[in-house]
């Protein structure tokens, strides 16, 4: 059982009040819309496509990600920092809350309830939602930049998708745009997110940073499916691209065993944490 005391204070502490954060991501957000909107706009200027984009489109441009690193091309490798800096910043502002609540007022509240477990089960359901918000922030400037650009229709446009992106959207039904686009990156990063959570309070909240940040930067080189940032990645997702080995449903598996043992490892080596020895190091 959770009480709900707790619920009500993650969600007035580490949402309502943290909503400059959500604010700065929304408008991080809402430049990318804005940057490929105009850039698209010069380009049918001169170029044969399609001169409105659709929701799809402009989901489909935030999380594109990167093609595969080859170290024998010969043209230069430039990463896409703009995917980078997304998830970063979300690692960011993982970090920031429940390290600051548990070494602080929410200390108190911890040591006066006496009940680990729901402070526990409570700054997981909060991670959840927290994650929640950034990609609804992120389909919500899609809306907005979607009927600005005055297409009508959601999925992605097959001529837009192969110049900018060289993916094949052809065959992609709306269930597999929903499953690809919104369903697999959202539970990936949220059971990376519980990761860094639990290495952030049980080690140090820099290891658990580090680590996500060090995940995310790693899969930019590297096509190893255990290196979970692949699965955030539409370009290197085989659905999209027929010669790529990154399945989603491997993805969404390994999402659900690193949530169950995060949830576990989290909860059980929380109760013999010592938070007052640690608050003082």
């Amino acid at each position: 059982m959770l009480n709900k005391n707790y619920l009500k204070y993650d969600f007035y502490n580490g949402i309502v009040f943290e909503w400059k954060k959500y604010g700065i991501f929304f408008c991080y957000i809402f430049f990318l819309c804005a940057r490929f909107i105009a850039m698209h706009h010069r380009l049918t200027e001169w170029m044969d496509l399609e001169k409105k984009l659709s929701f799809g489109d402009f989901m489909t441009y935030i999380l594109k990600g990167m093609r595969f690193y080859e170290p024998m091309q010969t043209d230069i490798y430039i990463p896409d920092f703009a995917w980078i800096l997304i998830y970063v910043y979300i690692a960011f502002v993982v970090n920031s809350y429940p390290i600051k609540d548990l070494y602080g007022y929410g200390q108190m509240v911890l040591i006066r309830s006496q009940k680990r477990s729901f402070w526990w089960k409570s700054k997981c359901i909060w991670n959840v939602f927290n994650i929640g918000i950034f990609y609804m922030i992120i389909i919500l400037n899609s809306l907005i930049f979607a009927l600005i650009s005055g297409a009508n229709r959601i999925m992605p446009q097959q001529s837009i998708q192969m110049y900018y992106n060289q993916m094949d959207v052809s065959k992609l039904t709306n269930g597999q745009f929903i499953f690809e686009v919104v369903a697999v990156p959202l539970m990936v990063t949220v059971a990376l997110s519980l990761l860094q959570m639990v290495v952030s309070i049980v080690i140090h909240p820099v290891i658990g940073f580090v680590l996500s940040v060090s995940i995310y930067i790693l899969s930019v080189y590297s096509s190893e499916s255990w290196l979970m940032g692949n699965y955030l990645m539409l370009m290197r997702n085989r659905v999209f691209n027929s010669t790529s080995s990154i399945n989603s449903y491997k993805g969404i598996i390994c999402s659900i065993f690193l949530i169950l043992v995060s949830l576990l490892t989290g909860y059980l080596r929380f109760r013999k944490l010592d938070i007052w020895t640690d608050n003082n190091e």
